[in-house]
């Protein structure tokens, strides 16, 4: 193995410090910014969100900063992680088990499908716990009939105080988001029933993203819109800067989920097309700017940020 040579510890190997400039020649990497989200804000057409972005907040900390409602520069890691975790749950669909997990919570989803999925087809969500505290264990036992004994072992679990707590915190947390961003729950429950009903939704380039089972799987439209215009505009853009580069000796040497590489000659002309390469990438027709992060270096694995291309023209001497 490579490692092995190159006498690399296994346990620091990292594939990226394999991928190295040729002598004369640097590597250059421009990495969209939270393009997911601000999708999200132009197909939600938030005003609360679009503000956020528009102000040219980092999205996961201005969402922890309305959720907490704290200032924006006084918001913790953890809270921040907390809006990572919501804004992600959200646009996924995640249920209220799952998105309590992603909060952190330590429970067995899969043993609590198997008791909700029982009591769903029985009662209306509100009627059982945590929307409605007033029922009990007893008779919710009472009312469901004869069951076995996994989706017994699933509804005595689902009823449990811990799991009660993380269901109640999973849904308060839902609940505090969509009031501060109530155009967002419009995007995510119209997505969802246009997939559906008509069994299929289109991203912004008119790709269709069809659902085998669209009664069942219409919670994953809102996704399917966002990720996939996010796949769109990589293609999009892989194409417009390969055709622009075509008369230069730069050229796209990778592409890696939202990150564009390019290989740049240590050339006067060849260096400056990297703003050009950046304003292309940002060129794009949403109501918030997708803005592409800038870092350079000689190894993919030690790249550096990149501040100003006079800066970059002087420390490469050209």
């Amino acid at each position: 193995m490579l490692w092995l040579n190159s006498g690399v510890n296994k346990m620091e190997f990292n594939i990226r410090n394999y991928f190295v400039a040729p002598p004369g020649h640097i590597l250059v990497f421009q990495d969209a910014q939270q393009e997911e989200y601000r999708l999200l804000a132009h197909y939600g057409n938030d005003k609360n969100f679009l503000d956020m972005v528009n102000r040219g907040e980092d999205i996961h900390t201005g969402t922890a900063a309305l959720l907490h409602g704290v200032p924006y520069d006084e918001v913790t890691q953890d809270m921040r992680n907390k809006g990572k975790t919501t804004n992600f749950g959200l646009v996924y669909g995640l249920g209220n088990p799952a998105f309590a997990k992603a909060l952190g919570y330590d429970i067995n989803e899969d043993l609590i499908k198997k008791g909700t999925r029982v009591l769903y087809k029985n009662f209306q969500p509100w009627k059982i716990p945590p929307y409605n505290n007033t029922v009990t264990l007893r008779e919710l036992l009472l009312s469901v009939g004869t069951i076995t004994e996994d989706e017994l072992a699933g509804i005595v679990y689902f009823m449990t105080p811990h799991v009660q707590e993380a269901i109640t915190a999973a849904a308060d947390t839902k609940k505090q988001y969509f009031g501060r961003f109530p155009d967002i729950k419009n995007f995510i429950k119209e997505a969802s029933r246009v997939g559906s009903t008509r069994g299929y939704v289109k991203t912004w380039c008119d790709r269709r993203r069809h659902f085998k089972d669209p009664k069942n799987d219409g919670f994953k439209a809102p996704n399917a819109i966002i990720q996939g215009g996010c796949g769109d505009i990589m293609k999009l853009k892989l194409h417009e800067v390969n055709q622009f580069l075509k008369p230069y000796q730069t050229k796209i040497v990778n592409n890696v989920h939202d990150e564009i590489g390019t290989l740049h000659p240590m050339i006067r002309e060849e260096i400056l097309l990297i703003p050009q390469i950046n304003r292309i990438l940002c060129d794009l027709p949403f109501r918030v700017p997708i803005g592409w992060d800038i870092e350079w270096g000689y190894k993919w694995g030690e790249k550096r940020k990149f501040t100003t291309i006079e800066a970059l023209m002087e420390e490469l001497h050209l």
